[in-house]
């Protein structure tokens, strides 16, 4: 492996995942652990069920966690961006996948395999605590979303989704000062449980309130103060 290798591979798991405040040999002894990986965009990282094996670290692109009934509907859970985390609980508990992980477009990522990381979090106390403390904010965000599918209605709901995705990967449309997000309408539906007429329904009313209108594979929020506000009442 090059230094230069190396060294970058130190610098993603200091930025992304572990800190700056571990000792740089320790890094580098775990970057040599790390694989340096590359999906296509739709490619399957892993299924539900598989042996698991490694956890994965985003670099940059996107990867969809999915969940998909016996009869074909596709759930999204999570979408894992840059810095986040994915594959981290069958590397701990043992079992099989709990989701399906594809990449929703081109994406790099670290792969760090259970065998390596396992005596590695030994050594490390501090990396650990961090990993429970993404356990738990995760379960938070579970628990958040169970409260929000039994109280709220699809409106708000899918408001405090385009705000977090707004929030995450939100970039300036130059057309009118919206802010244009890469989802659609089968994305949002998939993630909230719904029907995609149902999310039409909603985001048709929107459109002829000027609050947002569609581009190809996104949709553009054309008064994101709007979204936001609808939000913040969810919380």
């Amino acid at each position: 492996m090059t230094s230069s290798l190396l060294e970058r591979k130190a610098d993603i798991l200091a930025r992304y995942f572990i800190g700056t405040e571990i000792d740089r040999r320790e890094l580098h002894d775990l970057a040599a652990l790390a694989h340096l990986k590359r999906a296509t965009a739709d490619e399957v990282i892993f299924e539900q069920g598989d042996a698991g094996h490694a956890l994965m670290i985003v670099i940059s692109g996107k990867v969809l966690i999915l969940a998909t009934s016996f009869a074909g509907r596709r759930l999204i859970i999570n979408i894992i961006g840059p810095g986040e985390i994915f594959g981290e609980i069958t590397v701990i508990d043992g079992a099989g996948r709990s989701a399906d992980a594809q990449a929703a477009e081109l994406t790099e990522y670290l792969l760090l395999e259970q065998r390596h990381f396992m005596p590695y979090l030994e050594r490390a106390p501090n990396v650990a605590v961090k990993l429970l403390r993404l356990l738990c904010q995760r379960i938070r965000l579970a628990t958040v979303e169970l409260q929000d599918a039994a109280f709220l209605d699809l409106g708000r709901r899918l408001a405090k989704k385009l705000s977090m995705f707004m929030t995450l990967v939100g970039k300036s449309d130059t057309r009118d000062g919206g802010v244009s997000i890469p989802v659609t309408q089968a994305d949002l539906g998939a993630m909230l449980g719904v029907s995609r007429e149902s999310i039409n329904k909603q985001l048709g009313a929107w459109r002829n309130d000027g609050v947002i209108r569609a581009g190809r594979g996104r949709l553009i929020i054309v008064k994101p103060e709007m979204i936001r506000s609808l939000a913040e009442e969810a919380t």
